[in-house]
């Protein structure tokens, strides 16, 4: 199976995670919009999870909030270093989120631009369990392409693209529930190889069985138009904890 570090940097388009790019800004743009309504829960320290290029972490420390952002790819790490407007905030952490353990409290924890698609139902749960007892808020974004319809609508989306000759998708539809995935298989020529990723399938059905299992109660949940054109539903919550 690839790894995730060449899966990004051969597969994704790159300058979506930085705000130094026009699909930066233009994801910036949008999270500003949901920044300015639902700024109440976002309390002065932050820790922003699976934060990539420091797009959002960035912008937060900017806003006056106390910044910690962990992604797993150094190599994004170091773009948001270069862009970050102080010399301690926010504090860049490396870190496997299935195994890092937040070792003190923030007011608000976010988990952005469908970043839980790397996890399994199971480990999620874990990054939950360590997450609840360390904040008040809990933002994600994600998207869900089990309603979607994985063998009929997102097959569809997927397979196909790249008429170019530069990269071919196909899609595994063996969603169970559990150990739910989709495999995305991209040849490119150029470099002569195949990589394959596991992405896992979430909705708010999931989401919700999840975090009420853990004590989180869900404050609201908004529709948001942002997952590439593909016409999945995509979805913000802002769950709380008795913290």
């Amino acid at each position: 199976m690839t790894d995730i570090t060449e899966y990004y940097f051969f597969i994704e388009d790159m300058d979506v995670y930085f705000e130094d790019s026009e699909i930066g800004k233009k994801r910036l743009e949008g999270f500003k919009k949901f920044y300015g309504r639902d700024k109440e829960f976002f309390g002065k320290r932050v820790l922003d999870l699976c934060c990539g290029g420091g797009l959002i972490s960035n912008f937060l420390a900017r806003e006056g909030h106390e910044v910690v952002g962990v992604d797993y790819l150094q190599e994004m790490l170091d773009r948001a270093e270069k862009n970050k407007p102080e010399k301690d905030n926010p504090k860049y952490i490396r870190a496997d989120l299935k195994e890092y353990e937040i070792s003190e409290d923030f007011d608000t924890v976010l988990i952005w631009g469908n970043s839980i698609a790397h996890f399994s139902p199971q480990t999620l749960a874990g990054i939950f369990k360590r997450i609840r007892d360390r904040t008040k808020y809990l933002i994600l974004e994600y998207a869900d392409f089990v309603s979607f319809g994985f063998t009929g609508n997102l097959k569809e989306f997927m397979v196909g693209k790249g008429t170019s000759g530069e990269l071919v998708l196909d899609v595994y539809g063996g969603y169970d529930g559990i150990d739910s995935r989709m495999i995305k298989y991209a040849f490119i020529p150029s470099k002569r190889k195949v990589l394959e990723f596991d992405v896992n399938l979430h909705n708010p059905g999931t989401i919700s069985g999840i975090l009420e299992a853990l004590d989180f109660s869900l404050i609201k949940r908004k529709p948001t138009e942002r997952f590439f054109g593909s016409g999945a539903p995509s979805y913000v919550d802002i769950w709380t904890t008795l913290k």
